[in-house]
């Protein structure tokens, strides 16, 4: 069976990107042909496109999936003048209808909507990597509305769709999108399987619809506990040091002694003027435990991290190290304390407990039902003096646990890897006829 995998964003520097989407296509490969791929950066790149005529479509009889080529010339003709008269836009919009309509008035003079329309036309079902774009923000992640207008276009087509490997969430600074939820249920109700990666995802999905299939199955990540159970750092930090090698990083990072790994948040990049002097401030805190001390940036988003590098003369670790080298570096850490999401697996697989803090979603409290914390708790995104004091104490008595912790939480990663190679499971459509 040929897939067409969408969602494939190991093209993009965050890590949490690159290792779950690379995860998610070995489990797929394990069992079936991946015969293209829609990446990331594919994704994110906008098509501009005219709109001189909002009726251009419907006033014209044309049947678009073999038009006419002088109708073809005038689809051209449309979005050049638009483009002169500053009158184009994104062909991906808010309504799903107009979306979809628009995406197949022009996938015959847009190769970029040309290639994925073919692809999905080829393949026997859609696999979407969900990760964390289902988010209901207000306005709507383009992303996500870009996921949306392909799946629908698939059913169209009678393709089989799969959507795994998802959160689905509330925003918790604008609330509820309801026009995006509501387009979103519509589309989730029409796969034939809606993995999610934690239970409050599902939760959520089943207070939307009961219609929708859906199941929990856990992050495709957790499958790559095999890389770093037995996995070693360079004692001399400078060998990790990724191309472009810039001078500061050498002499810095420092393997030999036990040390603690500090990261980002989704919520940072939003108010780097309060990221920044809540992270010194935590950092000074954590210093106070008498350990190693290594900031990383796990995401883009995360940069401010060397600012607060440089202010507290901490070592830093960028965003483009190799992704099996970052997973390495948290795995064998004493402790993480972070706001991300996958990074915090990262440090799981290889028994690192975790200190979380908030972010753009409710992933960092439903992860600690995912990984069974007893008593689990969620600091500030941007905590303040108190709450670094207490992330300090908490440190200091999760490390204190030593082993026997660590064991603990290899053992349940052990778990959820099993749980989650389930999901080429139940990967199986039967071909349909296609009547679009």
């Amino acid at each position: 069976m040929n897939i067409l995998y969408v969602g494939d964003n190991r093209d993009r520097p965050n890590w949490g990107c690159r290792g779950t989407s690379i995860a998610l296509y070995q489990l797929l490969s394990e069992k079936f042909t991946i015969s293209n791929k829609i990446t990331g950066d594919q994704i994110a790149r906008t098509v501009n496109v005219g709109k001189l005529f909002p009726e251009f479509s419907n006033k014209l009889n044309v049947d678009w999936k073999r038009p006419k080529p002088i109708l073809s010339n005038l689809v051209i003709l449309e979005d050049k003048l638009a483009r002169k008269l500053g009158k184009s836009r994104d062909v991906i919009e808010p309504n799903l209808k107009t979306s979809v309509k628009d995406f197949l008035k022009y996938k015959n003079v847009k190769s970029q909507i040309e290639s994925i329309y073919q692809w999905i036309e080829a393949c026997d079902a859609m696999v979407v990597n969900g990760e964390g774009d289902m988010i209901f923000t207000s306005p709507p992640r383009r992303k996500l509305l870009f996921l949306l207008t392909v799946m629908e276009i698939a059913n169209s087509l009678k393709k089989p769709i799969f959507y795994v490997n998802a959160m689905i969430s509330d925003c918790p600074i604008s609330g509820r999108n309801q026009d995006t939820t509501e387009q979103a249920v519509e589309i989730l109700e029409k796969c034939q399987l809606v993995g999610l990666r934690d239970p409050v995802s599902f939760e959520l999905v089943e207070s939307f619809s009961r219609q929708i299939s859906a199941r929990f199955i856990p992050d495709a990540l957790f499958t790559w506990q095999r890389y770093f159970l037995e996995s070693e750092l360079p004692k001399n930090g400078d060998f990790i040091i990724p191309y472009p090698e810039i001078d500061e990083y050498f002499g810095k990072l420092d393997f030999s002694q036990p040390f603690i790994c500090i990261g980002g948040t989704s919520l940072a990049p939003k108010r780097f003027d309060k990221a920044i002097p809540a992270y010194t401030h935590l950092v000074e805190s954590l210093k106070k435990l008498g350990k190693t001390l290594i900031l990383v940036q796990a995401c883009t988003g995360d940069e401010f991290l060397q600012e607060v590098s440089r202010k507290t003369n901490v070592p830093f670790v960028p965003i483009n190290v190799s992704i099996l080298m970052a997973g390495a570096i948290l795995s064998n850490a004493n402790l993480f304390v972070s706001g991300r999401y996958h990074p915090s697996i990262f440090a799981s697989l290889g028994g690192t407990p975790c200190i979380f803090l908030g972010s753009n979603s409710h992933k960092m409290r439903s992860l600690q039902d995912v990984l069974e914390y007893k008593e689990p708790h969620e600091f500030s995104a941007f905590p303040t003096e108190r709450e670094c004091e207490e992330i300090t104490e908490l440190a200091f008595s999760l490390i204190a646990e030593g082993a026997e912790r660590r064991q603990i939480i290899k053992n349940l990663a052990a778990k959820r890897a099993e749980e989650a190679k389930a999901v080429v499971h139940l990967i199986s459509p039967s071909p349909m006829q296609a009547t679009f």
